[in-house]
C-alpha cells in the first residue's frame, strides 16, 4: 500500500504543478478510489489530512520554478494569501463535526461547478488585472473555508476566480494559486491538527504521499511553464470534467439512482 501511495502522491504533485491546487481534486479522488483495489479505505476527514500533508509538498517544490521565473501575481498573494490561511484553518477545524456522507455530497458539488467553470470565457494573454481588494479578500476567505474542509480539494476553485475574474493569465494564475495555496494548507493543517488532537492526524501517509509528490510537483510545474496557456487550459478542463462525472455517478449509485460500474 504505501508503494500505491507514493505513486498516486507523484500524480497528484504532476497534477498539483500543472494545474496549481487544483490537483487537489484529482488527489482526492485518487484517494477516495485506488485504495480500495488494495483493500484499503479512507474517510473523507483522513483523505483531507493526508491531501494536507501532500500539497504542503507538492505545492512547495512547485512553487520554486514558477517563482523563478515570476510566473506570479504579488497583488493577489497579498491579498487572498492571509483570509485563505484563516479560512482554511476555520473549514478544516470545522470538518471533523461533519459526516463522511455529508463532505462527500459537498465535494460532488464542488466538482460540478469546477466543471462548469472550465466553459466560461477566458481572458486574454494581455489583458490588464483587475483589482478589488474587497473581492480579493472575501474570496480568498470562501476558498479557504472550503479548501479546509478537503485538505485543498476544493482549492481548484482558485484557478477560474483569478483566470475569469481577476484577468490573470493561465501560468501566471498557477504560480499563483500555488502561493496562495500554500498559505492555505498551513492554515488548513493548524486547523486539522487542533480538530483532529483526539484522533490522530495521519502524518505517516501524508509523508509517504509526499515522497512522490516532491517530484512530481517540479516535473509538473517545468512542463505547466513550458506549455501554452491553451493547452494548459484544455488539460484542465478535460481532467475536472472526467473526476467530476465520476465522484457524481458514486454518489448516485450509493442512493441505488444509477448503476454502479
Amino acid at each position: 500500500m504505501s508503494f500505491a501511495l507514493i505513486l498516486i502522491g507523484f500524480t497528484g504533485g504532476i497534477l498539483t504543478g500543472l494545474m496549481s491546487v487544483g490537483g487537489g481534486l484529482i488527489l482526492t479522488f485518487l484517494l477516495l478510489l485506488t485504495p480500495s483495489l488494495f483493500g484499503q479505505e479512507y474517510s473523507m476527514h483522513r483523505i483531507a489530512g493526508m491531501v494536507i500533508v501532500q500539497t504542503l509538498f507538492s505545492s512547495s517544490s512547485g512553487l520554486v520554478t514558477y517563482w523563478r521565473s515570476r510566473l506570479i501575481d504579488t497583488y493577489l498573494i497579498r491579498h487572498m494569501g492571509p483570509p485563505s490561511l484563516i479560512g482554511g484553518a476555520i473549514g478544516s477545524a470545522s470538518s471533523e463535526q461533519m459526516s463522511h456522507e455529508l463532505l462527500t455530497a459537498i465535494f460532488a458539488i464542488l466538482a460540478l461547478i469546477a466543471t462548469a467553470s472550465m466553459f466560461m470565457r477566458r481572458v486574454e494573454a494581455n489583458s490588464t488585472p483587475y483589482r478589488n481588494k474587497t473581492w480579493a479578500v472575501c474570496l480568498g476567505l470562501g476558498i479557504g473555508l472550503l479548501g479546509g474542509l478537503f485538505g485543498l480539494g476544493a482549492g481548484f476553485l482558485i484557478l477560474p476566480v483569478m483566470i475569469n475574474l481577476f484577468h490573470i493569465e493561465s501560468r501566471t494564475a498557477v504560480g499563483t494559486g500555488l502561493a496562495v495555496g500554500l498559505l492555505l494548507v498551513v492554515g488548513a493543517l493548524i486547523g486539522k491538527t487542533v480538530g483532529t488532537a483526539g484522533t490522530g492526524f495521519p502524518w505517516l501517509e501524508g509523508f509517504i504521499l509526499a515522497i512522490g509528490a516532491i517530484p512530481g510537483g517540479l516535473l509538473g510545474s517545468r512542463l505547466g511553464k513550458r506549455m501554452k496557456s491553451q493547452s494548459l487550459h484544455i488539460i484542465m478542463a478535460i481532467a475536472i470534467i472526467i473526476v467530476s462525472i465520476k465522484i457524481w455517478a458514486g454518489l448516485l449509485s450509493n442512493y441505488g439512482l444509477v448503476p454502479k460500474f
